[in-house]
């Protein structure tokens, strides 16, 4: 955290990268960050993303996040909001554990959370990272027209390579679809985003692995059903051979990888 620097205004506390700490007026953030000349990207009812331009440098999306789901709003999950950690001290802290094992993310220039003064008053989390360059994976994968075969080839090999690094470090991401990394450079790794619920934990998790390698599939299943099957293969056997696993969890990963996901199929969700 030596590149941050702390702050408690209006509200606020949180952490800002101290060489761009200028360009944000931390004691008015709260309207800064709700400027009508940002650009929006995404609207829902607890979260909003918008996109700023600056004069020099990447862009910067600002992400507000004021409850833990769009879909449900009711007392239960106002509290359990009000009483969770930050999401997006979160995301700066995870952000920090993955760059230092050698993974990427996009850079945090802000993460802070908002407490109203009165008991009951709801929380409020505002995130700011800088701009990915490159392309998604989903992008590649589901492009029209399709990538040349051994383009696509090589990406689904890399995606399970990758997942079987994060996993062997400990890590778990928590929403693990294609739409989630970003490729910017064919000659390094991934570049992983939306980590409010990314994790990591001593050791290798089999629990996690799996969930991280249905999720991946159920995406595959619903952009491209007629592929899927023969994709995930190449997904699952590059994990193998990268994640080196001794024979029993190996099957012990298939039989969980093909339960859930049967389940998931079934489902529809």
């Amino acid at each position: 955290m030596k590149e941050y620097r702390p702050f408690a205004l209006q509200g606020w506390r949180g952490y800002v990268l101290s060489q761009v700490a200028e360009e944000i007026p931390l004691e008015k953030l709260d309207a800064w960050s709700q400027a009508p000349k940002l650009q929006v990207v995404r609207r829902l009812p607890l979260r909003c993303i918008v996109r700023l331009e600056r004069p020099s440098g990447p862009a910067w999306y600002l992400k507000r996040i004021c409850g833990l789901t769009d879909q449900k709003d009711g007392f239960l999950h106002a509290l359990k909001w009000r009483f969770r950690p930050s999401r997006a001290l979160h995301i700066l802290n995870i952000s920090q554990k993955l760059e230092k094992a050698g993974f990427r993310t996009p850079k945090v220039i802000l993460a802070a959370r908002y407490r109203p003064w009165w008991p009951w008053g709801k929380p409020t989390d505002l995130l700011i990272t800088e701009e990915a360059r490159g392309n998604l994976v989903s992008t590649l994968l589901w492009r029209v027209p399709p990538l040349p075969k051994e383009e696509r080839l090589a990406l689904l090999q890399k995606t399970g390579r990758e997942l079987a690094r994060l996993h062997r470090a400990g890590f778990v991401h928590g929403d693990c679809h294609p739409g989630n990394f970003f490729q910017d450079d064919p000659n390094r790794g991934f570049l992983y985003i939306d980590n409010d619920r990314t994790c990591q934990g001593r050791h290798f998790s089999l629990a996690g692995a799996a969930r991280n390698l249905v999720s991946a599939a159920f995406a595959l299943s619903r952009k491209l059903p007629l592929s899927f099957q023969e994709d995930f293969t190449q997904i699952l056997e590059a994990y193998r051979q990268e994640a080196r696993l001794p024979p029993s969890q190996e099957i012990t990963l298939r039989q969980r990888i093909a339960h859930a996901l049967v389940k998931r199929l079934r489902k529809g969700r």
